[in-house]
């Protein structure tokens, strides 16, 4: 087993959970004592942890994020839960790859993060027959849908289950379901199983309706979803996809639905047939914190911010932001104060909705993430309609970034937020992974310059340009920035980049590249903000890239920023943006002068 090195740093467990909870949020990220790890046929494990929290908040459906010990894999794994007992939680997982079986090998008394339970489980409100179809290592989060109808006098369960193999969850379903039958391959399939309860009269159980609740392998589901379609019965479907963040800030677990594309981590992981288009329906356009820690910080005690900073003349009660591709309101409010920020910049916002590209949006690399989201949003109209106005009630300092294809989409955004509540504007012209605008913009300085001089006659908000590393000098595109209206800057956005699936050939995105974050990009980032500071000493700049800790914070604050946002941080823990705030503020403390500068509206260099 790897051991934890101090790579990245998360927030501390002591008492983590019960100052959350306390403070009326839900936990983030924290530390659980392993109970018993035992393999239940080859390859296939079933992992125990002790979390009362997850124990008495899960529903049949809701999955878990499991963080390796690795620092170098920093998405974590996503399992549904599958029973719980007392103070304990269970999940059954495939060792399939490097995750997992350093999962595999942890052992009773070992420590293993975990963040939970995430996502919207089964709906078991009605008094039913719960048919649980499941295949594979669809199965079981259904064991703990038929735990919990056991609870239930005036609803049963019935489990069909089909496997590869070996039939690894009878023990376990056969404590809780009121009739359970199985197939393997060799046999048939589910499907088969449902014609046969048909045959046999058994879909109808003591005069209950029937209901499917099913998870497995997508043709399996499809095939389940048009059985149940023809008998007009209802069925609500557990869907898989690879996710990042696992609670729905980052975007990169879409599916398409016939209303459009939703986060499976969020928006499901359970849809109805119906939602799906299934069945008849058309579709529609890390390191391991220990008890007792002296360097732990209570996120949720009052703190009165000790270190503000100014940027473009506007002052932050503190130099720590968020990065807006891993910043999303409805998401993070569940987990902490956002007004305790220096300040949110939020995802990109569009003349109207895009839908983003198509799944698979991300990819894991050593001590980096990559993604191709694409900017979806929903469109600026419903920014300043829903998301603007609750930022802003619940006491934000909000910095909207600006996403466009052109010069007019750039154009019509920022007339829209001219008037608007909005504090200061990011000009997004650095993502890579659109095909037109973004950094196809930030890369060029003539281009940018164009841009630049429609936009400043538009508003008087302060306006940001976020920059891109993807260029030979990024001095060259600061100047032309700064020298055409930009109030500041912020770099970097993150780095073009790919992975290749072994197995096929194939790149594992989509999208074939995506930009790279995390720790890895975290000495480009710095050298960004540095030399742009010796090229232009009095612009206000925001660094980011690689922030996990006060300490990395501090690093960009010595280069030449005067503030920071954190972003792949947040994906991994939902509190590290307030966390880092809190660390730096601290660490500010021993250094007045420092402190002094930023305040004043200065920097160090």
């Amino acid at each position: 087993m790897l051991n934890r090195n101090n790579m990245t740093t998360f927030t501390p467990t002591h008492d983590v959970v019960a100052e959350a909870t306390a403070a009326g949020f839900f936990p983030p990220r924290h530390n659980v004592e392993i109970t018993q790890v035992a393999e239940l046929t080859d390859r296939v494990m079933r992992l125990t942890f002790r979390d009362p929290f997850i124990v008495s908040h899960a529903k049949p459906a809701q999955f878990v994020n499991l963080f390796t010990h690795d620092d170098f894999m920093l998405m974590p794994r996503p399992f549904g839960v599958s029973e719980v007992n007392g103070d304990e939680v269970s999940v059954i997982f495939a060792v399939v790859g490097h995750g997992t079986e350093q999962l595999a090998q942890l052992q009773a008394g070992d420590t293993v993060d975990v963040l939970g339970p995430l996502g919207r489980g089964f709906n078991l409100k009605e008094d039913a027959n719960y048919i649980l179809v499941g295949g594979g290592l669809g199965v079981p989060p259904l064991i703990y849908a038929a735990q919990r109808l056991a609870e239930h006098d005036a609803s049963f369960a019935t489990a069909v289950f089909g496997y590869r193999n070996d039939h690894f969850a009878e023990e376990y379903v056969s404590r809780y379901a009121d009739w359970s039958w199985s197939i393997d391959d060799a046999e048939g399939n589910v499907v088969d199983l449902l014609n046969k309860l048909e045959q046999d009269d058994d879909l109808k159980a003591y005069d209950r309706k029937p209901i499917i609740l099913s998870c497995g392998p997508l043709p399996m589901m499809k095939a389940v979803a048009a059985w149940a379609a023809e008998r007009d019965i209802p069925a609500q479907l557990s869907m898989e996809q690879r996710m990042g963040c696992g609670y729905g800030t980052c975007v990169l677990c879409t599916i398409d639905t016939v209303d459009g594309r939703l986060k499976v981590c969020s928006d499901g992981p359970v849809f109805t047939r119906e939602q799906l288009g299934w069945g008849g329906v058309t579709m529609s356009a890390n390191n391991q914190s220990v008890q007792g820690n002296d360097n732990h910080i209570n996120l949720y005690e009052p703190h009165v911010w000790k270190h503000h900073t100014k940027v473009a003349g506007l002052e932050w009660k503190n130099p720590v932001g968020t990065a807006s591709g891993t910043f999303q309101y409805a998401a993070v409010r569940w987990f902490y104060d956002v007004s305790q920020l220096g300040a949110v910049c939020t995802k990109g916002a569009s003349p109207v909705p895009w839908e983003g590209n198509p799944s698979p949006r991300t990819a894991e690399s050593p001590a980096a993430n990559i993604n191709a989201v694409g900017l979806q949003n929903p469109g600026v109209d419903h920014y300043l309609a829903e998301d603007l106005p609750k930022l802003k009630a619940a006491g934000a300092f909000v910095i909207s970034n600006v996403a466009g294809h052109c010069d007019d989409d750039y154009a019509e955004v920022v007339e829209k937020l001219a008037d608007s509540d909005v504090d200061m504007l990011e000009i997004n012209v650095s993502c890579p992974n659109v095909s037109a605008g973004g950094m196809s913009v930030g890369a060029d300085p003539v281009a940018l310059a164009n841009l630049m001089d429609r936009l400043r006659p538009l508003t008087d908000k302060p306006m940001i340009v976020k920059l891109t590393p993807n260029v030979t000098d990024i001095t060259v595109p600061a100047r032309a920035a700064v020298e055409h209206g930009a109030d500041a800057l912020s770099m970097i956005n993150t780095l073009k980049g790919m992975r290749i699936n072994i197995r096929n050939g194939e790149p594992i995105i989509a999208n074939v590249t995506g930009g790279v974050s995390g720790p890895a990009v975290l000495p480009i980032g710095l050298a960004a903000v540095y030399h742009t500071r010796t090229v232009l000493p009095d612009i206000p700049i925001i660094g980011l890239g690689g922030i996990d800790s006060g300490e990395k914070a501090l690093e960009y604050l010595y280069a030449g920023a005067n503030a920071v946002e954190v972003g792949a941080a947040a994906l991994f823990d939902p509190v590290a943006p307030l966390r880092v705030a809190r660390e730096l503020d601290d660490l500010l403390d021993s250094r007045p002068e420092l402190a002094a500068k930023l305040a004043a509206g200065q920097t160090w260099r």
